[in-house]
C-alpha cells in the first residue's frame, strides 16, 4: 500500500497545462504576428544577418547593414524600449521607409515588404 500524498491537482495538471498554453501562445505569435519584412535584424544593435528575398542586392538591402531607423521609429528608442514594435502592422506590399548604414555611409530606400518566404518560415520554424 503506498501512503504517499498525492499532489494537488492544480500542480499536477494545471502547471504543465500553463506552460504548454505558454509555448503555443508564443509559437503562435513567432510565426503569425510578427511580420515577415523580408530580413531579420539582430535586435541589440539592429544590424541585419538574414535576408529572406531573391535578390537583395537590387533592393538595395546587405547583411551586416545597420537599420538605424524604420518609417517612424528610430532604432534607438526601439532598443531603449523593444516592448515597441520596430514595424507596426504590416502587410506584404507595404512600402516602409529605412534609414540605413553600411559602413561610413548612411542611405535611404523604400523596402517593400515581401511576406512569408518559404525560408524564412523555415527559420522562424528552427528558432522556436
Amino acid at each position: 500500500m503506498n501512503n504517499k500524498p498525492s499532489p494537488p491537482l492544480l500542480i499536477a495538471y494545471g502547471l504543465p497545462a500553463g506552460v504548454f498554453l505558454v509555448l503555443v501562445l508564443y509559437s503562435y505569435a513567432k510565426i503569425y504576428l510578427i511580420p515577415y519584412t523580408g530580413f531579420d535584424i539582430y535586435p541589440s544593435v539592429g544590424r541585419v544577418i538574414g535576408i529572406y528575398i531573391e535578390d537583395p542586392v537590387s533592393q538595395g538591402i546587405q547583411l551586416g547593414d545597420r537599420i538605424l531607423k524604420a518609417g517612424a521609429i528610430d532604432f534607438e528608442v526601439y532598443k531603449t524600449d523593444m516592448r515597441q514594435p520596430l514595424f507596426e502592422r504590416l502587410q506584404t506590399g507595404d512600402v516602409v521607409l529605412l534609414k540605413i548604414q553600411r559602413g561610413h555611409q548612411e542611405f535611404t530606400l523604400d523596402w517593400v515588404v515581401p511576406g512569408p518566404t518559404p525560408r524564412a518560415i523555415i527559420d522562424r520554424l528552427d528558432t522556436l
